[in-house]
This record gives C-alpha cells, structure tokens and sequence, in this order.
C-alpha cells in the first residue's frame, strides 16, 4: 500500500470509531488507531493529530474546563509547528482551542471565543471558499459564541447567521441531512436563549414555541436516524424541555429530562455536566416543588462546580438558582 493508501485506510477508522467514542464516551479505540497512525505515518502527520484532536475533544466533554484549556493550548501550538496553517486538522483544532477557552465562561473568555470564531470563519471563507461545509460549520459555531457571550446585539446576530445557515444547509444538502439538523439545533437553543431574555410575554411565547417546534421535528428525525441514545438526539430533547418551560408547560418538561437524563445514565452518553440537573431545579421551580427544585439545584451545583471554573457564567448561574431557592425553601428546623 501507498502512504496515500495508509491514510485513506487511518482517515476511514478514525470516522468510524469517532462515532462509536462520541456515543458511549470511550477513546480507547482512538488510543490504538493513535498508535497504529503514529507507526505508519510518523508522529507528525496530520492524521495523527487528527486522531488526538478526537481523543481530546471526548475527555474535554468530562474533565474540568481548566485542564482541558491546557490540553488544547499545547496541542494547538505543537500542529502549528508542523502543519500549513490552512491544513484543515489545524483548523479543527484551532476551533476546539476557542470552544474551550469559551467554556471557562468569563466576559473577557467570551470576548475572545467571538474573536476567534470570527477570525477563523474568516480565514476559512477566504482560503475554502464560502460554501465549503468547514467555513459553514465555523459560521454556526461563531453563532454559538455569540448567543453565549449574549451582549447587545449578539443574539439578534446569531440568529441572523443561523437562519442564514439553515437555508444554505437546506438548499445544498436537504432538509433531512444531519449537517442541515446540526444548525437547526443551534438555531432551537438560540431561540430558548432569546426566550430567556424576552421583556414582552408575547415575545417570550414567541420564541418558545418555535424552539419546541424545531426541537421536537429534530428528535423525530434523529431518533429515526441514530437512535434513542445518540448524544445530539439527547440535546435536542433538553432544548425541547427548555422551551416548554418557556411556555409554562413544567408538568411536560419534566418528565422528558428526567428521560433524558436516565438514559445517558445508562448509555454513558457524555451530556454537558450539571445540564439536565438544572433544568430539573428549574421545572420543579416552576411547578411549586422548592424541595424537590432545590435537590436538583444542589445536584447540578455539584457537577458544575467540578467541570466549570468557579469565575464562570455556568457556575455562577446554578449558584444563583440555588441561593434562591434555600431562601424560598421552608425551615427544616421550625
């Protein structure tokens, strides 16, 4: 075989059991396609890299934020050492760095992951070409950072970018290709989001009830396609609860993360930590059960607090929901 031969063959192992790692949470697979890659193409080919930017970006869904950012820091530094900085392993990686130094959560960190996403975009749309689904998948991904970084006008933006993305998708690939789902999943949290922040009830309404819909045509179509298991299909069950609370239906919301959160439990599945927890404070809040709400916040304060910086948005936010809730909660000692 050729070395051309050798990476096609490494290329295809590595999408197949990148797959399999994402749905159960396991790199091990990755581990021996890193070594057999590293053997037969040396450790500075892109392949091998690749194959790491896939270990790492699994063990970055569980491990604390801080580590992770190191991870992807001295990773990022030594492929830009060997690989062209159009090299699209680079790019991936590049990409990564910004999600998680996003993900410590403070404004001056989602400052600089709308910087980066934009920058990248950018320099994708330059060098692939507008339509190339990796500029695409940048543009969706500057839209992340926006609704997270959630100042003036950042929302009205993101969703100017993922309706835009969302028509390019449907028109290029089909309403039922999973690149077109990915955006339409976006596009529901960012909906929920603006649900969030909406002064006006009807607005709030609004918003809501267009992220149920997409979220639930979403479930249908990956449930049908991956599976009940599958880690996006799980997501999209979350936003889906999301928004019903949005719209004052907690008795319907609650259920379905409790769902949610029992089968990745049982699958392994590795969904954001502290997220279905949260949503369960949230719904049990809204349906008058400040026990049960704080129980669930507690939960959720523990799992965040052990992945995400304590300076950060996301512990910030479950520490507030849970001093709320201590205050309303009855005296256990009266």
């Amino acid at each position: 075989m050729t070395v051309r031969d050798d990476e096609a063959v490494l290329a295809a192992r590595y999408e197949t059991l990148m797959h399999r790692a994402e749905a159960a949470g396991d790199v091990s697979g990755l581990e021996t396609l890193q070594a057999d890659a590293e053997r037969e193409l040396g450790p500075t080919h892109r392949i091998v890299f690749l194959v790491e930017c896939g270990i790492e970006d699994i063990r970055s869904q569980t491990r604390p934020v801080l580590h992770s950012v190191q991870v992807w820091n001295r990773l990022s530094e030594r492929a830009a050492a060997v690989l062209s900085p159009d090299d699209p392993t680079l790019m991936t990686i590049e990409g990564f760095k910004a999600r998680h130094g996003r993900r410590r959560g403070r404004p001056e960190d989602l400052d600089a992951g709308v910087e980066a996403y934009r920058r990248n975009w950018l320099r994708r749309r330059e060098g692939l070409g507008e339509d190339h689904y990796r500029t695409r998948t940048m543009h969706a991904n500057l839209a992340v950072a926006l609704r997270e970084r959630d100042g003036e006008g950042d929302l009205d933006e993101a969703l100017g970018i993922l309706r835009e993305e969302i028509a390019h998708r449907t028109e290029r690939y089909g309403e039922l290709h999973p690149f077109t789902w990915i955006a339409r999943l976006v596009m529901a949290q960012t909906l929920v989001r603006a649900a969030e922040k909406a002064v006006r009830p009807d607005e709030r309404h609004r918003y809501a009830w267009e992220a149920a819909r997409v979220a639930e045509l979403l479930i249908g179509r990956r449930r049908f396609r991956f599976g009940v298991a599958d880690l996006s299909t799980l997501r999209a069950h979350l936003v889906h609860a999301h928004a019903l609370l949005m719209l004052g239906r907690a008795d319907e919301a609650i259920p379905e993360i409790r769902h949610v959160r029992a089968r990745a439990m049982l699958t392994r599945v590795p969904l954001e930590p502290g997220w279905p927890e949260w949503l369960l404070a949230r719904a049990h809040t809204a349906a008058g059960e400040v026990a049960e709400a704080l129980r669930w916040a507690e939960r959720s304060h523990l799992q965040r607090a052990a992945y995400f910086p304590r300076g950060g948005r996301k512990g910030a936010e479950t520490r507030r929901l849970l001093a709320e809730l201590k205050e309303a909660a009855p005296d256990s000692t009266s």
